[in-house]
């Protein structure tokens, strides 16, 4: 049976979705599932629990927050609640569907669903499957690969190396590493660019910076592809979290597809400056992080040494765990 505390009062129960014993709360919207399944032994051990426990007693319910930190980052909150987000889809195409056909979550073609899955066979088989791979040669290859065309020897599979489950990895560590101090802290220009800014204004920031270490997860992730298709599908799975989280921030759909588009763009441009100066990237990807960061078309070369270093730096920390994520130890 599952330990859950009431993310509203602390209390203790037994079943995520259940009403408290002692206020009555019960979990409606989506924030509120996904808050309620993080705070119950599915995510912490009973020690934490409690420590959970005491400051929602003390302190009431805990917010929101988009700084990487447990337990209510939004990222986080997004990766728990996609079955939930995806089970409300569902529903909400079969109610407003004259037919039994509803439109696919991921592509918008229209299919006629067997279970309640919001995604058509060939998107579920896209995003679930998992890639071969050649634990020799540390190269993932398409799902139904049987041997790696380098060596010939015969490839691999574990069920958690697919799309939907790196791209969750990566959207996580791109949001808690690009939090950190070291890119924030030490960075001077960074620094003195957000110290000008409005309050309001800093959250967009922290999202040109996510996608500067998004862009950089993303080649350390294709040293590692032997086929484009499965990278992409991997990143698409990022950006509809963050796309997820921002919903969770703002309960604005409209909004949260606009700040999407805007991560795909981001990553477009920076894709790129790479592809246009394959030999000699550093600086001209540095300009264009310096002016999306900086917002300043005209950077200072300290500026935009300074954002190529920033990407070394992202490019540094991502290369070891996506290493161990996908191939183990």
């Amino acid at each position: 049976m599952t330990l859950a505390i009431c993310i509203h009062c602390g209390e203790q129960k037994f079943g995520a979705f259940v009403p408290c014993r002692l206020c009555g709360f019960a979990p409606r919207t989506v924030t509120e599932k996904a808050k309620s399944i993080i705070l119950s032994d599915h995510h912490f051990p009973k020690k934490e629990l409690l420590s959970y426990q005491l400051k929602v007693k003390e302190f009431g319910e805990i917010p929101v927050t988009s700084d990487g930190r447990l337990p209510f980052d939004s990222v986080f909150l997004a990766t728990v609640a996609r079955p939930i987000f995806d089970q409300a889809y569902f529903h909400h195409e079969q109610v407003n569907s004259e037919t039994e056909n509803i439109r696919c979550k991921r592509c918008g073609g229209v299919f006629r669903p067997e279970y309640e899955c919001p995604f058509c066979l060939a998107c579920t088989s896209e995003t679930q499957s998992p890639f071969a791979k050649c634990d020799r040669c540390r190269i993932l290859l398409e799902p139904g690969a049987r041997f790696c065309p380098t060596c010939g020897t015969p490839t691999s599979r574990d069920e958690k190396v697919n799309p939907s489950d790196v791209g969750s990895y990566l959207a996580l560590m791109t949001r808690r590493v690009s939090r950190s101090e070291p890119i924030l802290g030490r960075h001077e220009s960074i620094r003195a660019f957000r110290a000008k800014l409005a309050a309001e204004d800093i959250g967009g920031n922290d999202l040109e910076v996510e996608m500067v270490g998004l862009f950089a997860g993303e080649v350390q992730l294709a040293r590692f592809f032997r086929y484009g298709a499965g990278l992409t599908a991997c990143v698409l799975e990022v950006v509809d979290l963050y796309r997820h989280s921002f919903v969770i921030v703002d309960d604005d759909s409209s909004f949260a597809n606009a700040k999407a588009n805007l991560c795909l763009q981001r990553l477009d441009e920076y894709r790129d400056e790479m592809a246009s100066n394959p030999d000699a990237w550093a600086l001209p990807l540095g300009t264009r992080i310096a002016r999306n960061c900086l917002e300043e078309d005209s950077c200072s070369a300290s500026a935009v040494f300074e954002m190529s270093i920033l990407f070394g730096f992202f490019l540094k920390v991502f290369e070891e765990p996506l290493r161990r994520r996908i191939f183990g130890a």
